[in-house]
C-alpha cells in the first residue's frame, strides 16, 4: 500500500463531513501528504463545516468533478501524474466550474501568466507556504465566495 493510499483513507476518514450540513465542497489535489494535511487543517480551521475532498492524482480529481459539486478547488501545479495547470483547464471546461475560484500551489512560481491569462486562476501560492499567506486566500474564498453562495440558496 503506497502513501497515497493511505492518504486517500485518511481523506475520506478524517475530512469528509458526513453530517449533511456542510456550507461548502473544497477539493485539494496535492501528491505530498504533508501538505495536503496541512492545506486540510487550514481549511478546515477557517470552517469546520467543509467537505474536504483530497487526492494526489488529477485523474481521480477530475472523476470527482464529475460527481461531485465544488466550491473551490486547490491544485498543485507539479503532480506525480500530470500538471496541475492542465488539470485546471480541464476542470474549466465544465460548465458548472467556469467561474469556480481555483488556487495554485507550486514551488516553482515561473507559470503565473498562464494560470492568470489562461485558467483565470483565482490565486497562486508558493511553496514553501506560510500558513498566513494560505489562510489569507482561503478566509476570502470561503467567507466572501462559498458562504455567501450558500446563504442565497438557502
Amino acid at each position: 500500500m503506497s502513501f497515497l493510499d493511505d492518504y486517500n483513507i485518511i481523506r475520506l476518514n478524517r475530512y469528509n463531513n458526513h453530517r449533511g450540513d456542510c456550507l461548502g465542497k473544497i477539493l485539494i489535489v496535492e501528491d505530498e501528504e504533508i501538505i495536503a494535511n496541512g492545506l486540510a487543517a487550514i481549511t478546515k480551521s477557517i470552517d469546520p463545516d467543509l467537505d474536504i475532498t483530497m487526492t494526489g492524482y488529477a485523474s481521480e480529481a477530475l472523476k470527482f468533478t464529475e460527481i461531485n459539486q465544488y466550491d473551490a478547488f486547490i491544485l498543485d501545479i507539479q503532480l506525480n501524474d500530470y500538471s496541475g495547470l492542465e488539470l485546471a483547464k480541464e476542470i474549466r471546461n465544465i460548465d458548472k466550474y467556469k467561474m469556480t475560484p481555483i488556487v495554485f500551489i507550486t514551488a516553482i512560481p515561473t507559470r503565473e501568466l498562464i494560470a492568470f491569462k489562461e485558467i483565470h486562476c483565482y490565486d497562486y501560492i508558493v511553496k514553501p507556504f506560510k500558513e498566513e499567506k494560505v489562510r489569507e486566500v482561503l478566509e476570502t474564498i470561503i467567507n466572501y465566495g462559498i458562504k455567501s453562495e450558500r446563504k442565497k440558496k438557502s
